[in-house]
């Protein structure tokens, strides 16, 4: 009998004894119920706070954990703060918690832990843990690149980089949308570094997707 995996999702805010906390726990409240009503449909366990600046969550897929992960990031940024996630596979031993993500155990939930508690890696917004370490390596690293082009983001620039990622529409009625001109558009996209960002994000769909194939984990 093939052991059953499960996708895990975990994440935190970074430094936030740094910050107004309680108008800060207000925020990550908010965002985290805003990214959770928008992807209910690939949600298995409910994205659940449970230490004041941590959440937990278990997904349908790594894919799905991902694209959550990545909503939660900008939404965030958004709001001027700063959250770290970790995409994990794993076991899960007890009963999946469906109304919220407490009282579950297993190697699963307890190597995301670890990991999100890893502070030899505390600027890498973007960890996961989903199969051998060639894997995971290549996976962190592209994650770091992630991360290190988001902070170089200005509040344009990520307010055109996030409408982009949304936006189902062509670049010209984005950018219409947006009220700048074309020119100006592809300029802040390109200090953004946003085709590098895309790739990055699509390298990381492709090697997710071949891995929930073969756990035989459904995108949603």
């Amino acid at each position: 009998m093939t052991e059953k995996i499960h996708a895990i999702l975990m994440g935190d805010v970074v430094k936030s004894r740094q910050s107004d906390q309680k108008e800060l726990y207000k925020k990550f409240n908010l965002v985290v119920k805003k990214v959770s009503k928008k992807h209910s449909r690939r949600i298995i366990s409910p994205l659940t706070i449970t230490l004041g600046d941590e959440f937990q969550g278990i997904t349908t897929s790594t894919l799905d954990a991902f694209r959550i992960a990545t909503s939660i990031g900008l939404e965030a940024m958004s709001a001027n703060f700063r959250c770290r996630h970790v995409i994990a596979a794993g076991r899960i031993d007890t009963r999946i918690n469906r109304k919220k993500s407490w009282n579950m155990l297993g190697e699963g939930l307890t190597v995301a832990r670890e990991t999100l508690n890893d502070k030899t890696k505390n600027d890498n917004r973007y960890r996961f843990v989903v199969s051998g370490p060639i894997a995971t390596k290549s996976l962190n690293f592209i994650g770091q690149v992630m991360t290190s082009i988001e902070d170089g983001w200005t509040a344009r620039q990520l307010e055109v980089v996030t409408t982009v990622l949304k936006s189902r529409s062509t670049n010209m009625e984005t950018a219409e949308a947006l009220g700048i001109a074309d020119r100006v558009f592809y300029k802040i996209l390109k200090s953004a570094s946003f085709q590098m960002y895309q790739g990055c994000f699509i390298t990381i769909e492709q090697i997710l997707t071949e891995f929930d194939k073969s756990k035989g984990l459904a995108h949603a």
